[in-house]
């Protein structure tokens, strides 16, 4: 967020006025919010005002342990080296609440001064059970993060290969997974064409013989850390 004719006073009287009951946030160039909304107060057992002028880690909630993960996340953004960021918290512990985050720098004169973080609540019934599943496939129930900005760690796979191997390891079968796709693509997918792909491609790329295996294989290199913005956008469909 360029706003070279406001500062940062200026900035966090307007979102008061404009998001006081909202999930929003605003950090200063020290990461201590100056701005909470009252919703995602409330949502942490806080008032806004209780939050004021304290860091992340001086405070009470689910996503503490996540602080050194914010932090390596957002450090492009204090660095100027990357003009936003997206990812999803979600909170086991607040019946798998999830929570998505859109995090913009407020840059004054060219000096980093703080982070606007636009964050929303996903209430549709398919993203919350896509990710109830994806999280219940651990044990560990404590909050995490998945970086919508990441991309896959095999970059050999196209983003229609990437979809395909989410859906198979969310549980679905080549027949669902050619109407899942046809839909998102708007053309007709065959299942033939999506077993050719399994086997032919997504195999070799993990060195697997088997569904099992590819699952399994999937988890081992840190799959779980990420899921494809076109799961979360066409949710609907699943």
């Amino acid at each position: 967020m360029n706003t070279q004719n406001l500062n940062l006073e200026q900035v966090i009287e307007f979102i008061q006025f404009s998001k006081s009951d909202s999930l929003h946030q605003l950090c200063d160039a020290n990461l201590q919010f100056r701005f909470v909304g009252e919703r995602m107060a409330n949502k942490f057992g806080y008032t806004a005002a209780e939050i004021l002028y304290k860091n992340l880690s001086q405070l009470d909630t689910p996503v503490n342990h996540l602080c050194p993960q914010y932090r390596d996340m957002h450090l492009p953004l204090l660095e100027k080296t990357q003009t936003s960021l997206n990812y999803l918290t979600i909170i086991p512990e607040h019946n798998y609440s999830v929570i998505q985050n859109h995090v913009l720098p407020l840059i004054f004169n060219n000096v980093f001064a703080g982070l606007y973080i636009k964050s929303k609540e996903i209430n549709s019934l398919g993203s919350y059970m896509l990710i109830k599943e994806f999280i219940g496939n651990h044990s560990d129930r404590k909050a995490r993060i998945i970086d919508l900005n990441k991309t896959h760690d095999h970059k050999n796979l196209s983003e229609k290969e990437e979809l395909i191997l989410y859906l198979i390891i969310f549980g679905k079968f080549d027949k669902e997974i050619a109407e899942i796709l046809s839909k998102i693509y708007g053309c007709e997918i065959s299942r033939d064409a999506i077993t050719k792909c399994v086997t032919r491609r997504l195999y070799a790329e993990f060195e697997v013989i088997s569904r099992s295996e590819l699952i399994m294989a999937s988890y081992a290199n840190g799959m779980w850390n990420h899921i494809p913005k076109l799961l979360i956008q066409y949710n609907n469909f699943l």
